[in-house]
């Protein structure tokens, strides 16, 4: 079992001047990203580490986690992980600082964010073609009201950030890879084009 210390230990040593560190930290990142409780644990690091470097990490797996366990998941695992992804970027919504660390810390918990903007998109994109839309719909509807009911200038910035990301998610040179083949991306940017 993987857990959020294991994570936030590679995730310092990642940068270290020992090589067998270094490799045994790479190690630990990629074991985490195929492991079975990659999901949760991704969830209690964003929602608990205070190191960006393992916020990061996890950022990257929760998007890999997702694709590789994506025909495994239910209609509710999948509502539960976007809701999770919104509240999460809506709440990183936080007031500038003027210290060189603090303006450091938040250029990383943009990056973050970002990362969970695309993370987002790709989970929209990938239910783009399940049962007929609905559930399509029915995510974008909740991206709308969540950005709506916050009612920041942030929260707005948020909503057009991941409109734009779903966007260039569809277009052919900008999207992920997700393992699937082009065809479903071509249904996905057809989709999107007439609508």
């Amino acid at each position: 079992t993987i857990t959020r210390e294991q994570i936030e230990f590679a995730s310092q040593n990642l940068s270290s001047r020992d090589q067998s560190a270094r490799e045994q930290s790479e190690q630990i990142l990629l074991s985490f990203r195929k492991s079975p409780e990659a999901l949760r644990v991704c969830r209690d690091i964003l929602e608990n580490s205070q190191s960006n470097d393992t916020k990061f990490q996890a950022s990257n797996a929760l998007r890999f986690a997702i694709l590789q366990k994506w025909d495994a998941m239910t209609n509710e695992m999948r509502a539960e992980i976007r809701q999770f992804c919104l509240t999460y970027l809506l709440h990183s919504q936080t007031a500038p600082s003027s210290s060189a660390a603090a303006a450091s810390s938040s250029r990383m918990s943009s990056v973050i964010s970002s990362q969970i903007v695309s993370v987002l998109a790709v989970v929209l994109k990938r239910q783009w073609l399940d049962d007929d839309g609905k559930q399509r719909q029915m995510a974008l509807e909740e991206c709308e009201r969540a950005v709506s009911s916050s009612a920041t200038a942030g929260a707005r910035k948020l909503g057009l950030d991941v409109f734009t990301q779903v966007v260039l998610e569809c277009a052919p040179s900008t999207s992920s890879p997700m393992h699937l083949n082009w065809e479903f991306h071509e249904r996905v940017r057809d989709a999107l084009e007439k609508e």
